[in-house]
């Protein structure tokens, strides 16, 4: 996040995706064109969840769980809004604002949560979207707009 936002113009897409996804190029090219024409009037750009996203997903206080956050790292029992962190996309501009927070917040282990939720939540709250890619890609193919064979 720190290298994009230092040397990347803002409207440069960022996506971070894990090294086992694979993702469907057109499909992406697709729904970020249409999310970016949705927003293209307002003043934030969204975090774009083409993995998937969680709502009031609970944080785990199992001991032996590779996911366990105690209730010291994080007080809330459920976690805002977040993308998993399979892929997601938004632009560098976005990134910027997440990176200037992250320098402000304490480091939490789970790093899809801490990054597109709780950042995102306390950067700019509500303004930000997190947008599901499944929903939207059958939004588009029942309008006819999309190809599953692509």
């Amino acid at each position: 996040m720190q290298w994009a936002a230092e040397n990347l113009p803002n409207q440069t897409l960022y996506s971070l995706g894990d090294d086992d996804v694979l993702v469907n190029l057109t499909g992406l090219q697709l729904l970020v064109e249409e999310t970016m024409i949705h927003f293209s009037n307002k003043s934030v750009s969204p975090i774009i969840c083409v993995y998937g996203g969680r709502v009031n997903s609970r944080a785990c206080r199992k001991l032996k769980s590779k996911n366990y956050i105690s209730e010291k790292e994080y007080a809330s029992k459920f976690y805002p809004r977040y993308c998993l962190g399979g892929y997601y996309t938004t632009n560098v501009e976005t990134v910027a604002k997440l990176y200037a927070k992250s320098k402000m917040e304490p480091l939490l282990p789970v790093d899809d949560v801490w990054i597109t939720g709780i950042l995102r939540k306390n950067q700019i709250s509500r303004m930000m979207p997190l947008l599901s890619m499944i929903r939207k890609v059958l939004q588009l193919i029942k309008k006819g707009n999309y190809s599953s064979n692509v």
